[in-house]
């Protein structure tokens, strides 16, 4: 599985790096384990540079965002943070971010620090806890 997942503690986020090949099984697999584990509930940095060209369309990105909501249904999924280093990995994180608006808060971005300030943030100027 090209997913792999840890968590900072002194950060208290999820670390998640994502590898070539990727396909919509590994999505569907780390989804349904982030339900399993619970770790829906804490801010995920998501270092998707490592992954090559995907071929997703916006219709792909759209059974993924479906797909989401049936596993987690109406939880308050903490935000998450993307790490892309093509225009097509932005372009294709825009479209997801945009389907899931209202719901989970995804940010897109080029630089690994601003991605795991921006998330930091996020969760720190919520008020929520994720413990």
């Amino acid at each position: 599985m090209p997913f792999t997942s840890s968590f900072v503690p002194d950060r208290r986020i999820l670390r998640t790096t994502i590898s070539f090949p990727l396909t919509f099984t590994d999505i569907r697999g780390h989804v349904s384990m982030v339900r399993r584990d619970g770790t829906w509930a804490f801010p995920e940095l998501v270092d998707a540079r490592n992954i090559g060209r995907v071929d997703f369309s916006a219709r792909d990105m759209l059974g993924v965002a479906h797909f989401v909501r049936d596993v987690l249904g109406q939880r308050p999924v903490a935000p998450r943070a993307v790490v892309v280093d093509t225009d097509r990995g932005f372009m294709i994180g825009r479209v997801f971010s945009s389907l899931v608006a209202g719901w989970i808060r995804v940010g897109i971005f080029e630089e690994i620090d601003a991605a795991e300030d921006w998330l930091v943030s996020q969760h720190e100027g919520s008020g929520a806890r994720f413990d």
